[in-house]
């Protein structure tokens, strides 16, 4: 019995590992249009986020001075050329295009689920980061362990990095008061003006 046993139990080991490499394969054809995906998804995701409020939202629960403008340049000079250049470069460059998903997994944990859990509240754009964001990005970090292993493990930290960017440079936004202080130049430089050409 053992002998019938041992082969067949190893058949099935063998079947089953095919069926996941079939799964993860970055060559099926539902692999060759993931990061196309991903970018489809970022912008339903994006189009959520600003139907439903979400810079107010993280105004109030977040405690981040992000304004509408710096939601569109960060996801417009951000995430958009990155989602092109990772639909555009497939798993030829899995560093590069890896960036995409990883980028979305950090958005759902770090400005949606985890904050969602503790504040009790919504979060506006929790629902595409679940049904869309976890799926997707973690198909790609499936496939991606299985592999691009060392693609993997420099893609994780740098997507930590670029989703704390903008954060970085917001909070810092009220430190240097740059804007603050333009606006205040700009103020004193046309009562200036003003008062030159009524005098």
């Amino acid at each position: 019995m053992d002998s019938i046993a041992m082969p067949l139990n190893h058949g099935i080991a063998v079947a089953h590992g095919h069926a996941m490499e079939e799964r993860f394969s970055p060559q099926s054809p539902f692999g060759r249009s993931v990061f196309w995906l991903c970018l489809l998804a970022y912008g339903l995701h994006v189009i959520e986020e600003y139907d439903l409020g979400w810079q107010p939202w993280a105004v109030q629960v977040l405690g981040l001075p992000v304004t509408w403008g710096d939601f569109f340049i960060t996801n417009g000079f951000g995430v958009m050329p990155l989602g092109l250049l990772a639909g555009s470069l497939g798993w030829s460059v899995p560093a590069a295009s890896l960036l995409l998903p990883g980028v979305m997994l950090m958005n759902a944990l770090g400005f949606h689920i985890v904050p969602s859990l503790r504040s009790g509240a919504y979060s506006p754009g929790l629902i595409s980061a679940l049904l869309l964001f976890l799926p997707l990005g973690g198909w790609c970090t499936a496939t991606a362990f299985r592999h691009h292993k060392d693609s993997l493990k420099l893609v994780m930290p740098l997507s930590v990095l670029l989703m704390g960017f903008p954060v970085v440079m917001l909070k810092l936004k009220p430190l240097l008061g740059y804007r603050e202080h333009c606006s205040a130049a700009a103020e004193i430089a046309t009562s200036s003006a003003f008062r030159m050409t009524n005098a």
